[in-house]
């Protein structure tokens, strides 16, 4: 396995109001730790919500397609499992370079609301400050994350994202 024992173990006993953020040493660590952390949610019945590019989600799904106890499909079909495109939603929240509060809480508060709602727990794997640093907008990135933050005092939800670093 590429991910250290220490960060599976954190990653297994992740819960909610836990945000995790880690540099990957390479793509393919981050993919099998966001596997690990998506697996682990959906077997303990929780909903996950994975913000991620369209490449990250089809590495993630091939990860979990091969992982004892999950059922992809079923998951999917039955709403415990949601993808959001992460540069769509970047798209929806961004102005003039910058991340909007308003709109970052319109969009996220109400997919972990609708999320808790069905299920209890929540866990997201998001991207989008990966997704900025690598563009050259670090301001963006970290207020991006102040945001998740601000928004796990309203609706508590387990988080991991990968921290500005090269991937």
């Amino acid at each position: 396995m590429h991910i250290p024992s220490s960060l599976r173990e954190l990653l297994g006993g992740i819960r909610e109001g836990q945000h995790i953020g880690h540099r990957f040493k390479d793509d393919g660590q981050l993919v099998e730790a966001a596997c690990q952390y998506v697996a682990d949610g959906l077997r303990r019945g929780e909903a996950v919500i994975v913000v991620a590019t369209a490449t990250r989600w089809a590495s993630l799904v091939g990860g979990l397609a091969t992982m004892r106890g999950v059922d992809l499909v079923e998951s999917v079909m039955k709403g415990q499992l949601r993808s959001v495109d992460a540069e769509m939603a970047l798209a929806s929240v961004m102005v003039d370079g910058m991340p909007e509060k308003h709109r970052f809480m319109q969009l996220s508060e109400d997919l972990i609301a609708r999320a808790r709602a069905r299920f209890g727990a929540v866990r997201v794997f998001g991207e989008m400050g990966s997704i900025l640093s690598k563009s050259g907008n670090p301001a963006a990135a970290t207020r991006l994350e102040e945001f998740w933050k601000g928004l796990a005092g309203n609706l508590p939800f387990a988080l991991l994202y990968p921290c500005h670093a090269e991937v």
